[in-house]
């Protein structure tokens, strides 16, 4: 019975330019740092390379997709916008929340009565005009089934409440417990999935297992860990 396992690279966007602050969250903010030059050196990186649509991640995502094309085909240029890739895959549902009205107000300038609100009820609190994180988590963890049921890992350019999430569903954490777990921008959580497969290539149940290989990983350090 032939064991199989694939690696799924969950990495922060780049630091965004907001005041320090301000609520955001589905804003679709500049990136306010460039990438780490570490990136440059990954000539391999788990296939394909999804993001969210925001710029902040989305940036990232085609600087790791030059990277990649450097290694094989020589020097290139960066567009100004994500080109038609076969590297790259844009999903919407790799959003951050969306804190609807609330978005791009200085966090002082809410009111205590919507603040106290919503720390009472954190999953189920829907943001005016904006989405609950139970909403959030419906459409996170059915893009991440749709990853998982390919079994090739890959890696994603994302946001912190995406990589809390994921990384829940994994290690079954309560939402409330998800939120301890910090990635800085430009920072990796890695996790390894192995299962085993009979003779027909076909799965076996309760075979499967996850590890979770690094947490907060620099560039660097993930490119020393990976190589």
């Amino acid at each position: 019975m032939p064991l199989k396992q694939c690696d799924y690279f969950l990495v922060r966007h780049l630091k965004p330019n907001v005041a320090s602050g301000t609520c955001y969250g589905r804003s679709d903010l500049l990136a306010d740092e460039p990438p780490d030059p570490c990136w440059q050196r990954f000539n391999q990186l788990p296939q394909p390379i999804l993001t969210s649509p925001l710029q902040r991640a989305s940036r990232l995502a085609e600087h790791l997709e030059l990277s990649l094309e450097l290694s094989s085909e020589g020097p290139q240029t960066l567009s100004s916008s994500i080109r038609s890739s076969s590297f790259i895959e844009i999903d919407p549902c790799w959003q951050e929340l969306d804190f609807g009205r609330w978005e791009g107000l200085p966090w002082e300038s809410i009111s205590e009565q919507s603040i106290v609100q919503w720390q009472q009820n954190l999953l189920d609190f829907t943001f005016p005009e904006g989405e609950s994180a139970r909403q959030m988590q419906q459409r996170v963890l059915s893009g991440w089934q749709r990853w998982k049921q390919r079994q090739t890992g890959g890696t994603l350019i994302s946001h912190l409440g995406v990589i809390r999430m994921l990384l829940g569903d994994v290690l079954a954490i309560p939402f409330q417990q998800q939120l301890i777990v910090q990635i800085d921008t430009q920072h990796t959580l890695w996790l390894r999935q192995s299962w085993m497969e009979n003779d027909q290539g076909d799965q076996i149940p309760e075979s499967e297992v996850w590890q979770l290989k690094g947490l907060n990983l620099s560039p660097e350090a993930l490119l020393a860990a990976w190589s």
